[in-house]
């Protein structure tokens, strides 16, 4: 009966009909404003949170810099051997290269990787359902003035890997490269809504529990 009288508000009020599936259960995104009334969802939901643009640029050059640390190394290594060799000039180069040179190649890597559509699944107010159809971002208003984007998938093929500190659960996406969502241990469970994790664990114990869920469900599609 609930869903005949949402489908008519749909019919009348022209709501978008993007399918999402939760534990095979396929509703249209406006329905998972719905879904502690209409079934009971095997999933994992965050609280609502945003990331700041700094903790993402952090994240962002955490991994840029695992991968292409040697091609910042190379020249003020160089410098300092020749330095070490006599020529003392070679150690202002090294200086140089490295007060003067490398911190505005870091804030050139940032906007380019970081100011892709991407970085909207962090820094906007929303929550994050993780699902065996992969992660379900679902945005919520800033305030009463704003209406909040379309809820959107990102499937877990489109995950390249998960990882986890003491702070943040990472989560890379393939395309574009260095983009990520980046989820705080403290916001991975909700107790507003059905989980399969105890909401009462520790935050620690809640986030392996989604690293686990996750790298599982990559691994599936490998």
């Amino acid at each position: 009966m609930i869903l005949y009288y949402i489908n008519r508000a749909k019919n009348v009020y022209h709501w978008p009909t993007a399918q999402y599936h939760f534990s095979g259960c396929p509703i249209s995104d406006n329905c998972v404003r719905f879904k502690k009334i209409l079934c009971n969802f095997d999933a994992m939901t965050t609280a609502q949170f945003k990331i700041s643009p700094s903790r993402l640029a952090a994240g962002i050059m955490k991994k840029w810099l695992a991968d292409n640390w040697w091609m910042l190394a190379i020249a003020p290594t160089v410098s300092l051997m020749l330095a070490v060799m006599g020529d003392l000039r070679f150690l202002f180069v090294a200086l140089i290269m490295i007060f003067v040179v490398i911190p505005p190649v870091m804030f050139i890597v940032y906007f380019y990787y970081g100011m892709t559509p991407a970085a909207r699944y962090s820094i906007l107010l929303h929550r994050v359902t993780a699902d065996t159809a992969g992660l379900h971002i679902i945005y919520e208003a800033e305030d009463e003035n704003t209406s909040p984007p379309r809820p959107e998938l990102i499937g877990w093929a489109d995950i390249a890997e998960t990882r986890l500190d003491n702070d943040n659960l990472y989560i890379h996406l393939r395309k574009p490269r260095y983009s990520l969502v980046i989820i705080p241990v403290d916001k991975l469970s909700s107790d507003n809504t059905s989980t399969d994790i105890n909401t009462s664990a520790a935050p620690m114990s809640v986030a392996r529990e989604w690293l686990d869920f996750s790298q599982k469900s990559i691994q599936s599609l490998a």
